[in-house]
């Protein structure tokens, strides 16, 4: 059971084989197919196919506005192809509201789709021990930086805004949580540039604002002339789809509309007959009035017959008539009792009518008398149809039609006349007579309607009546229409005419499950449009509409303009549309009413299929794995990014109505496989390889190039790209130099930080380019007074230090008057750069005209000309003024005083008291008085007050005196000498004779040596005391020492035989750029103090002079170097700022320079001591340190002279506390069973094979050995071949049968170790020699456990294990040397009566000291030969490797020089790589190779061997350097062994290809299988394995005989065992391969079990969780820092081996619980409107709670339950919601009965979310 797909084939175990054959039954159900869609909180997704993948239904779904990110996993097929989707919320937290599917577009038997939770979404408790905030008050800057946390941990975050009300609902960010892992450094804050002159550009660079985690070790600058731009390239998938064509028509049955016209007539066919009509007036006077239709004619009444006759034909209606008078003569007359006037009218011709007319009528208003006039009809006229007559048709009118024409020709008039209109076409009626068959005058016109444009029910004929003229008797002229009837007046032939047959009503169109709105049978295109777009399984479509056919018939052309779901969104194969038919027709009881749907054009189908991205970098080419057509801009930039060749990019996905399209931005560097991998500048354009693209009409694959890409230029200077990696010493501002770049040419700038996961992005500078120019000159000196006269005065001036980069054209000499005129121009030498005196004189006439006068004084001032603009030759620049200097216009006289000497650094002592020499220099007085300097007397006084005197020439100023005392006191002045007499005397000089500490007669630097190097002598968690001692006698700089300073340095590194010094002295190069021809001078400048000028072929000595000269420097040490210096700082604590050289007065080749580089940054120092005055304090201690964070210390001597050499730095420690007597522990089974307990070592060994004589089982027992074991040994065979090895002593050996995993039989033999106590070391097994013999497992080789631990040996001792304070352990890696294991512990025994309660026990005896067992780190040796080139170092801790780590990487150094290679190089290399960490290096050299020794130290327990590129580097270790960490096991078992599923998949090579999947997953590439042979067909098994685990979550063993020969009756066949998972599987599915069970797997274990370490669980583990599982669920205790776990299968169980690769020291046993804990949620709802508030209870059995705060704490809460419930341990989370609602969720470590509430105002609600079973 178990499986849902089954073979119809099984062998019988006697080999008769039993087929199951069924009858076949055609069901008439039919399977699932079509499409749905899914939406969430109002956002819906594109319609999707019944058997989405996962992959497209999670990109749907992360396409939703609404949606985060998800993860998705298919179930299915299912046998009516159903299928199921599990979506599990990865970003949107807590409980969810359901998704909602529209499945209404599905097809098949009942296809319907639901929606269910499985898992509630629990939010994070933000409480806790791990819980953290915090509160910004700077609202300007809304960001954070979290830390410190723990790598590789998922942290939740939220964000609440704060007002005086207090604090907001929070929301989570889109991801609501990040894992920390090493990142490379983001880009740096700020990255500024500063033009420093024609060729040298100043870049400063901030610190990034995060260091990805690891420090920031280098910056990579480049530049070049033109913007820096990251290539971008499209990839487009461009699509040419046809769209679907449907067309809707409309019909019904064709039933011609017949009308007819009949035109009445009372006619009596005897001929004409003139109407007369009788007309008696009784009146005496007056008139009256005949009306003749509408007409009247007034009539006198005594009229005669003509003027009657006159009147009556005046009407316009009246042609004709005749007067006969019956009585009298005139028309009235009075009634005389017989009659009255009496006159006949005989109508002879009238208009417009004939026959039978109507009766005139009187007016007789105007008569006197009686006025009665009486009309009467004497003869009824009588006539046949005339005249003529108009008719109508949808507005147009007729022609006139002669109503007496025959019946023949009148029905061709009818039909002519009416198909003259415009509303008829030709052809359009046909008209006939229909004759009376009875007899009679009327005539009757058939008219049938048979053209197009006249068919259905078309409107009436109508007579016009204005227009009628039909005359006759009777006549009239009417139409028939709609079934109207028309009974002659022979009462026998009746005419009834027909509704045309038109369609009428409505009728709606279906796709799928979707039905649009009604639509009239005469809707136009757009109302159909309309209907049709809104539904939501269309998108769009385009209508067109046909002319209508004779019955209102339509067509309705439909393209599927856009459909939701496919890409391109014109392709898709659209289901054929239904219709739900509403049409009737005009035709009573006709229902021929239809509709016909016709596909015209097949759409094409979507953009599908599979496609590869492939980059050639110049160097490698490197292909992604495949991706689905639709790939998310996500997906293609993990599977870019993945690619060994290609660094961090940016993908953005465009979507269009016919094209999808990535945008692929190369945007930085990536560290893979030890290299830096940058794709820069111009690339190679990415080639998509089109694996299975196909549909949308063809697809056209185009790779463009959007941004050319461009980067560092190339730079001749350095024959390569314009590019510089500078190392960082974490202090920012870096300020770097950047030179050789071309005057006026715009440069731009890009900087990226690196640490040890690489480059991080870079930054543009800003500006964001620069153009090198040459400044404007330096100040020159001060002017200086050459001579002076009573008419005249003399300056000279020098040139200035800094010459702007280009030589100086020119100065100006400008004075003002000392009166506060203003300030003018005396001198203009703009193109004299070679002057340098000028002579002003009263009188002078010169350009200028200035004047000086007798007495008076004028300040002067220069300043240098040069040509700082390259663009313009004419443009000069004027530098700053030198500082003004007061001279008097006069006669000569004395000088002025000069200024006190100076000592010079070059003073020294001697070794003798009385070999002391101080050297004094002095400075030319500002004035000489008008008269040049002719020379100097300088004065000596010693402190006998002997006074000496030393007489020099005017070029000497220094001097060295020698012979004197040691730590005497002399004092100096100076007097200058002109021709007019000797100044005063100078300010006096008062100087040691001495020099500064720390160094002796010959300036070696005594304590700078390891003799008085600081000793730390305490450490606690925050202090450190450290003492040192006074410089030999001979070292106080020859006076007594004043006292001491104390610097720190904080986050050094260790000492280490490859750094023994870790604290860094600054270190400053002065260099030349070009010394050819070199010559001039130049000054140095430190703190804004300036040397003199010092030669470019200055010595070492007068380098060193000339800086210690300058203030605030005591000491350095110069060492020549090619074109310069380099300069060690002696003195001077921490990073020392850069020496500034001057390069004005050099000369020689073009624009020489000269520039200072910083070669070592000094380690950041802080003064913690000033110890001056107190030369007897000589320790001190440091406090308020850091805990553990590591510290080293110099001392610097003072003496009278300053600030002395520094000492060299202390070892280095950390601020740590020692062991604590109160929080360290104990263990070990010694404690526990005195000294009597111990437990035997029991190892298994197992072993099968089929072949004794090749399959051999040899053995060694640690250094012992070999001994072979027969593979059918008997336990006393065993023993006795154990026996002979050494040190293995006695042994117990039983044996048993074993059936391994694949079923073949063998032996297990149990040893158990009688002699050896505790835990013994495994037997080895010779792998050599065991060929195919196979483990329990069924492995062999390098793969199989032939032994294993079943019992670990336990004796009798226990171990102390040191913990601090804080209860952590202490470790010694970070302690100073010395200080490691010299926490003491002592032992004693004590006994007592274990059954004595009082617990009192009595000293027993001592148990000595206990042995300090230091932690033991992996250590690795190499062996370097001599001659040995370059290598690079490789660590493999992948997964897959031995002594692996789950996450693992394959990393390799940098390149190392071989033989050459140092210590600290070893160090630096293996320190970059993230999967090895810090280590310690030392060297021994031998005879012909150096020994490397490197000590892991930051990744414990045992780690795979390192290996070298080249084979000359030999890498090993001893049993003894394998790094030891606590390992624990976690076991599961039952009593029966698994049984493995295995299946077959059988494949001709005819096939050619085959793929398999698993579960409705995701496909295998497909797998080549038309092999020529049977070893061909084996090296597919390898390939089958990788491809089968890649794409389904199992793990198999597939046989590597593959057996058949691929012919259809004997097809190749794999035999694949699925070792996980385990239990019954369902069969792989494949497109061309047959797949069967051969054995059902079986599991007699399931379910979870949890884990508990130091009082933290982890969740719910499965049975047979992996080992990534484990460690995820272990890594998630607050109490477990890191592990790796490797799993074993058991055959009966699983076991976990736990290796705890950060935590040192005996660990506490991971406890494992066999249960589901109890969970009960407490909910507290209401609060609508009126937010809770108030209290509740709990009650537990028959205890209760006090009343508990409606928002308790969790703490609160837990205490309240364990101590007033009495319930022992619960954990507690809390989900707070808004109103003050709030849900605690309890877990239970013992499971209670459910708890009752007591609640006060608000409702609280418990519920058991699970129980313990």
């Amino acid at each position: 059971s178990g499986s849902s797909s089954f073979s119809n084939l099984a062998l019988l175990e006697n080999g008769d084989t039993v087929t199951v054959t069924d009858d076949v039954i055609a069901g008439t159900s039919s399977p699932i197919s079509g499409h749905f869609t899914v939406s969430y909180e109002g956002e819906r997704s594109m319609y999707l196919p019944y058997d989405v993948s996962a992959e497209e239904l999670s990109s749907a779904l992360e396409n939703l506005n609404t949606v985060g990110e998800v993860e998705v996993s298919r179930n299915g097929p299912g046998i009516n192809n159903e299928y199921s989707w599990n979506v599990t919320f990865l970003t949107d937290l807590g409980p969810l509201s359901l998704l909602e599917v529209d499945w209404l577009d599905l097809k098949g038997t009942a296809a319907k789709a639901s929606v269910s939770k499985m898992v509630a979404g629990v939010s994070p408790p933000f409480d806790g021990a791990d819980y953290g905030s915090f509160v910004l008050t700077d609202l300007t800057s809304l960001s954070v930086i979290a830390s410190p946390l723990q790598q590789g941990i998922d942290y939740y975050f939220r964000v609440s805004a704060i007002n005086s009300m207090g604090v907001g609902p929070s929301v989570h960010p889109r991801r609501p949580y990040l894992k920390p892992i090493p990142q490379p450094p983001s880009i740096p804050s700020n990255f500024h540039l500063a033009v420093n002159d024609g060729d040298t550009v100043e870049l400063a660079v901030d610190g990034p604002n995060s260091d990805g985690g690891n420090p920031v070790t280098a910056l990579k600058v480049e530049y070049g002339i033109e913007e820096f731009k990251h290539e971008k390239q499209r990839i487009s998938f461009k699509c040419s789809p046809s769209s679907e064509i449907q067309v809707v028509t409309t019909s019904s049955d064709d039933w011609n509309e017949v009308q007819y016209i009949i035109l009445e007539s009372l006619y009596q066919g005897n001929g004409v007959v003139h109407e007369t009509q009788r007309v008696q007036c009784d009146a005496l006077g007056g008139n009256f009035g005949l009306r003749f239709g509408d007409k009247v004619a007034f009539i006198e009444h005594d009229a005669t017959s003509s003027e009657i006759k006159e009147a009556l034909e005046s009407l316009i209606n009246v042609n004709k008539v005749t007067i006969s008078m019956n009585y009298g003569s005139q028309a009235c007359l009075p009634f005389d009792g017989t009659s009255a006037g009496d006159f006949n009218v005989t109508f002879e011709s009238v208009v417009g009518i004939a026959g039978d007319l109507p009766e005139m009528t009187a007016i007789t208003k105007n008569l006197e008398g009686a006025r009665h006039v009486e009309i009467l009809t004497m003869v009824q006229g009588d006539a046949p149809l005339g005249g003529a007559f108009h008719l109508s048709f949808r507005g147009f009118v007729t022609d006139a039609i002669d109503a007496s024409l025959p019946d023949v020709d009148m029905a061709v008039a009818i039909e002519e006349a009416l198909e003259s209109l415009d509303t008829i076409e030709e052809g359009g009626v046909f008209v006939t007579n229909e004759g009376l068959v009875n007899g009679g005058e009327e005539k009757v016109f058939k008219v049938e309607f048979t053209g197009v444009g006249v068919g259905g029910n078309v409107l009436p004929i109508q007579v016009v009546s204005e227009l009628n003229e039909v005359i006759g008797s009777g006549s009239n002229v009417k139409v028939l229409t709609d079934g109207e009837s028309f009974l002659a007046k022979n009462d026998i032939d009746l005419f009834t005419s027909r509704v045309g047959n038109s369609i009428q009503g409505s009728f709606r169109l279906k796709l799928r499950g979707h039905v649009t709105d009604e639509i009239p049978f005469n809707a136009s295109a757009d109302l159909v449009k309309s209907r049709l777009d809104a539904l939501s399984n269309i998108g769009a479509v385009h209508v067109s509409r046909s002319p209508p056919s004779k019955e209102m018939g339509y067509s309705w052309s439909i393209t599927f303009v856009s459909n939701p779901g496919p890409f391109p969104v014109a392709s898709r194969n659209v289901d054929t549309l239904e219709y739900i038919n509403s049409l009737t027709t005009t035709v009573p009881a006709d229902d021929s009413g239809a509709i016909f749907i016709q596909t015209t054009t097949e759409g094409d189908l979507p953009l599908s299929g599979k496609f590869t991205i492939s980059y050639d970098d110049g160097f490698s080419v490197h292909t992604t794995a495949p991706m689905e057509s639709f790939a998310t801009a996500t997906e293609m930039k993990t599977k870019i990014e993945q690619l060994l060749n290609v660094g961090v990019v940016e993908v953005v996905r465009i979507d269009e109505a016919s094209m999808i399209a990535w945008d692929i931005e190369f945007t930085s560097c990536s560290f893979k496989n030890g290299v830096d991998v940058c794709n820069d500048g111009n690339l190679l354009p990415l080639v998509v390889n089109n694996l299975s693209l196909g549909g949308c009409g063809g697809v056209d694959v185009e790779v463009s190039e959007v941004v050319t890409g461009k980067g560092a230029d190339f730079c001749p200077a350095s024959g390569g790209n314009c590019s510089q990696q500078l190392p960082l010493f974490g202090h920012f501002p870096f300020l770097h130099e950047v030179g050789y770049l071309s005057t006026g040419t715009p440069y731009f700038f890009r900087v990226s930080m690196r640490n040890s996961e690489g480059f991080g992005p870079s930054q543009i500078s800003d500006p964001m380019f620069v153009v090198p120019r040459h400044n404007a000159p330096g100040p020159p000196p001060p002017v200086e007074l050459v001579k002076s006269t009573s008419s005249s005065i003399t300056l000279s001036w020098q040139s200035p230090t800094e010459d702007g980069g280009t030589d100086v054209t020119g100065y100006e000499l400008w004075m003002d008057e000392w009166n506060g005129g203003s300030n003018f121009i005396i001198y203009d030498g703009s193109d004299s750069s070679e002057v340098f005196q000028y002579t002003v004189q009263t009188g002078d006439s010169g350009p200028l005209n200035q004047v000086v006068e007798f007495g008076r004084q004028y300040r002067f001032s220069v300043r240098a000309i040069n040509n700082c603009n390259p663009e313009d030759q004419d443009f000069s620049c004027y530098g700053e003024f030198s500082e003004v200097q007061l001279f008097t216009v006069r006669d000569p006289r004395r000088p002025l005083p000069p200024a006190a000497p100076k000592r010079e650094s070059s003073t020294s002592i001697g070794s003798n008291a009385s070999e002391a020499s101080i050297a004094v220099s002095w400075a030319r007085p500002i004035d000489n008085g008008g008269s040049p300097i002719t020379g100097y007397v300088l004065y000596m006084k010693r402190s006998d007050d002997q006074v000496e005197t030393f007489s020099f020439d005017e070029d000497t100023t220094a001097w060295t005196l020698n012979n004197l005392r040691n730590g005497d006191l002399y004092r100096f002045h100076v007097v200058a000498i002109n021709s007019k007499g000797r100044s005063g005397n100078s300010p006096t000089l008062t100087v040691v004779a001495g020099i500064i500490p720390g160094q002796d007669a010959n300036l070696s630097q005594t304590y700078a040596s390891d003799t008085y190097r600081p000793i730390v002598t305490d450490v606690q968690e925050t202090s450190i005391t450290i003492e040192w001692a006074s410089p030999p006698p001979g070292s106080t700089g020859g006076t007594p020492i004043t006292g001491y300073k104390v610097y720190m340095y904080r986050g050094i590194d260790r000492n280490t035989k490859a750094i023994p010094e870790p604290v860094k002295q600054e270190v400053q190069d002065i260099t030349f750029v070009d010394s050819t021809s070199l010559g001039g001078t130049f000054t140095v400048s430190y703190m804004e103090n300036s040397t003199g000028s010092i030669s470019v072929n200055a010595s070492t000595t007068d380098i060193k002079t000339s800086l210690e000269n300058l203030p605030g420097l005591s000491s350095v040490s110069v060492n020549e170097k090619a074109n310069g210096w380099t300069i060690r700082f002696d003195s001077e604590a921490g990073d020392v700022p850069l020496l500034v050289a001057t390069s004005g007065r050099l000369t020689g080749p073009q624009n020489p320079k000269v520039i200072v580089t910083e070669i070592v940054k000094g380690d950041t120092a802080t003064l913690v001591y000033d110890g001056s005055g107190k030369p007897g304090v000589k320790t001190f201690t440091i406090t308020n340190l850091t805990p553990d964070e590591l510290y080293a210390f110099k001392v610097a001597p003072l003496n009278a002279v300053g600030d002395g050499i520094l000492s060299l730095a202390s070892t280095t420690a950390a601020a740590r506390e020692g062991a604590s007597a109160k929080q360290t522990t104990a263990s070990g089974s010694a404690l526990f069973y005195g000294i009597a307990g111990s437990v035997d070592e029991e190892q298994i060994v197992t072993f099968s094979t089929v072949d004794c004589s090749t399959d051999r089982l040899v053995l060694y027992f640690r250094d012992s050995g070999p001994t072979a074991i027969p593979c059918d040994a008997t336990a006393l065979q065993f023993e006795d071949a154990l026996s002979i090895l050494e040190g293995i002593g006695e042994v117990h050996v039983s044996r048993s049968v074993m059936v391994t995993g694949g079923g073949q039989a063998g032996y297990a033999w149990t040893v158990t170790f009688s002699s050896l106590s505790g835990d013994v070391p495994l037997l080895q097994v010779d792998l050599n020699q065991v060929n195919n013999g196979k483990d329990s497992s069924d492995q062999s080789g390098i793969n199989a456990k032939y032994v294993t631990e079943f019992l670990k040996g336990m004796s009798n001792e226990f171990m102390i294990e040191p913990k601090k304070a804080s209860g952590a352990t202490v470790r010694d890696v970070n302690v100073p040397l010395g200080f490691e294991g010299t926490d003491i512990f002592f032992t004693e025994l004590w006994s007592g009566d274990c059954e004595d309660p009082s617990g009192i026990h009595e000293w027993y005896a001592d148990g000595g000291v206990a042995t300090y067992n230091p932690v033991r780190y992996e250590k690795q040796v190499l062996l370097i030969p001599s001659g040995t080139g370059p290598f690079t170092l490789t660590m493999d801790t992948r997964e897959s490797q031995p002594n692996g780590r789950i996450y693992g990487s394959l990393l390799t150094t940098f390149e190392l020089p071989g033989d050459a290679t140092t210590e600290l190089l070893l160090q630096d290399a293996l320190k970059g790589l993230s999967n090895v960490g810090d280590v310690k290096v030392s060297s021994v050299p031998l005879t012909i190779t150096t020994q490397y020794t490197i000590t892991f130290v930051s990744e414990l327990g045992e780690l795979p061997l390192l290996s070298a590129s080249v084979g000359d580097v030999i890498i090993s270790r001893t049993d003894d350097q394998i790094g030891v960490t606590e390992v624990q096991q976690i076991t599961t078992s039952v009593d029966k062994a698994f049984v493995y599923e295995i299946q077959t998949v059988s494949v001709q090579s005819s096939a050619g290809t085959f793929a398999l999947s698993f579960n409705a997953g995701p496909s295998t590439n497909p797998i080549a299988c038309n092999f020529q042979d049977v070893t061909e067909a084996a090296a597919s098994v390898s390939t089958l394995k990788m491809e089968l685990e890649n794409v389904a979550n199992v793990l198999v063993e597939i046989d590597p005989l593959v057996a058949g020969t691929g012919g259809v009756q004997d097809p190749w066949e794999y035999r694949i065992t699925f070792l996980e998972p385990v239990g019954p599987i369902n069969l792989l599915q494949s497109d061309n391969a047959v797949v069967a069970e051969l054995v059902q797997g079986k599991s007699h274990m399931d379910g979870t079990f949890v884990l508990s370490y130091d009082d933290r669980y982890t969740p719910d583990i499965p049975f047979d969780a992996s080992a990534r599982e484990m460690k995820l669920s272990l890594e998630q205790l607050a109490t477990i820092d890191k592990v790796n776990v490797q799993r074993f299968d058991k055959l009966t169980g699983y076991e976990w081996v736990v290796t705890f690769t950060k935590s040192v020291g005996n660990l506490e046993s991971i406890v494992a619980h066999k249960k589901k804990f109890g969970v009960q949620i407490i909910d507290l709802i209401g609060g609508d409107p009126t937010p809770l508030g108030g209290s509740f209870a709990l009650s537990y059995l028959d205890k209760s709670t006090t009343d508990l705060p409606y928002d308790i704490s969790l703490d609160s809460l837990k205490d309240a339950i364990e101590n007033q419930l009495s319930i022992d341990r619960v954990l507690r989370k809390n989900t707070p919601f808004t109103n003050g609602q709030s849900r605690w969720l309890v877990t239970f470590r013992k499971a209670p009965y459910l708890m009752d509430i007591k609640r006060d105002k608000f409702s609280i609600f418990i519920q058991q979310e699970r129980t313990e079973c």
